[in-house]
């Protein structure tokens, strides 16, 4: 089992104002250079007007190791429309962030050697993001429990 995990490059922004993302408070814009905004007040997690650009796999891994300013600079410049005045932007670089490979099964399971089982979980299973990981771990979860005892 060999799985592929892509980059992506985060631009987090502080605004002046409420940035332009249709409620829920977020918005899929395609694959490249942006795949989706957040807007960060929206969901919650920031008293100030402020919101999230991730950039796709192709442009965060030909990007991945570009000056901080320029890969700033071009995510602002994409992400413009939807913006309005930027106060402060960083950069967040997650080297291991979306598998580019997706088992259909929620678990996998190996037996080592030793005899000791290995079982594997997380968003490279059965659906990528924060919502497969969960399930994933959930059935891993199950699974153990379910076990006979030794």
């Amino acid at each position: 089992m060999v799985s592929r995990v892509a980059p992506c490059l985060s631009v987090l922004v502080t605004l002046t104002a409420p940035p332009r993302i249709p409620a829920p408070g977020g918005l899929f814009c395609g694959p490249e250079p942006i795949a989706w905004l957040a807007d960060q007040q929206a969901k919650g997690i920031s008293e100030r007007p402020a919101a999230m650009i991730h950039a796709g796999p192709i442009f965060s891994d030909a990007h991945y190791r570009d000056a901080t300013e320029d890969v700033i600079a071009e995510l602002l410049e994409a992400a413009k429309p939807h913006l309005g005045t930027v106060l402060k932007a960083e950069l967040h670089r997650w080297k291991y962030s979306l598998p580019t490979v997706i088992y259909p099964e929620r678990t996998a399971e190996h037996v080592a050697a030793n005899g000791r089982r290995l079982l594997f979980a997380g968003d490279a299973f059965g659906g990528p993001r924060v919502e497969g990981a969960y399930l994933s771990g959930r059935a891993a979860a199950l699974q153990l429990l379910n076990e006979p005892k030794a």
